[in-house]
């Protein structure tokens, strides 16, 4: 449809390109009229070239479709292929997902080959968004010793879009940190107890994922008697209980001050009857 490219008996055109396929017509005039149409065909041969259309980039785990399409401009026809992660993982010109997950994420890369050579490679990079889940660990994972160990906790993230993270001691609401880690610092029997980390995106919260601290502490103990009034000798009894704060759990050993030595064993000693 452009009409006429030239005039005489000979149309050169240098150096062609691909815009310069169409069928081309001659036709020849003198006084006594004009010639019907010769046509001849041109047909001009080049390397491939892509472009990449996505319905949508920024996708959700679990509930959005991946679909691609590789547009190429090839004459003549070409091969195409979709390469991810440099493997192949398509031969045609549409690559599709039906339902992605945070490994689909990456940049996806389209080459068209025909006999001249091989397209520019054409990509794109596909962003998949999921809800937060976490995994915590102590520095210290063992029993620890008042006073003299130190632990810190740390709560990893996988995440996107970044998450917020919160550290909670259960029992209690307050978040202690946002952080990922949690340096508890010199322990003492008061730090003792479960741990808990979440994370939070636009997408959703974590799972909370616990850690434990556990403090050893040498025992204090204090003593209980069932009678705070002196006893009658040979009519009353007494119980004594002793009870102890301390981790591990400890034993009990009861001993007279008059030299006498051990008298019982276990948290509670009962004199029946007493005597002097």
């Amino acid at each position: 449809g452009q009409g006429e490219v030239g005039r005489g008996p000979v149309l050169t055109i240098s150096p062609v390109d691909r815009t310069d396929i169409d069928t081309y017509s001659c036709i020849a005039s003198n006084s006594l009229g004009s010639s019907q149409p010769r046509a001849v065909d041109v047909d001009v041969h080049f390397v491939p070239n892509v472009t990449i259309s996505a319905a949508s980039t920024l996708l959700v785990e679990g509930r959005d479709g991946l679909d691609l399409d590789c547009r190429v401009d090839s004459n003549p026809e070409p091969s195409v292929k979709w390469m991810y992660k440099d493997a192949e993982v398509s031969s045609t010109r549409e690559y599709t997902v039906a339902t992605v997950s945070r490994h689909d994420a990456g940049t996806y890369t389209c080459l068209a080959t025909n006999s001249l050579g091989e397209s520019m490679a054409g990509q794109v990079t596909v962003d998949v968004q999921f809800p937060p889940n976490v995994t915590v660990s102590s520095s210290s994972p063992g029993p620890l010793l008042e006073g003299r160990d130190t632990v810190s906790l740390t709560c990893k993230a996988d995440s996107n879009p970044a998450a917020e993270l919160a550290w909670r001691r259960e029992g209690q609401g307050r978040v202690l940190a946002n952080f990922p880690t949690l340096d508890i610092g010199v322990v003492s029997r008061t730090d003792a107890g479960t741990y808990t980390c979440t994370a939070t995106n636009t997408l959703g919260v974590s799972q909370p994922a616990t850690v434990d601290v556990v403090t050893h502490f040498p025992p204090n103990v204090t003593v209980v008697s069932s009678s705070a009034s002196p006893l009658v000798e040979d009519q009353e009894s007494v119980t004594l209980t002793c009870s102890a704060d301390a981790n591990p759990p400890p034993t009990f050993l009861w001993v007279r001050k008059n030299g006498q030595g051990e008298v019982g064993r276990g948290p509670v000693l009962t004199i029946s009857p007493v005597d002097r």
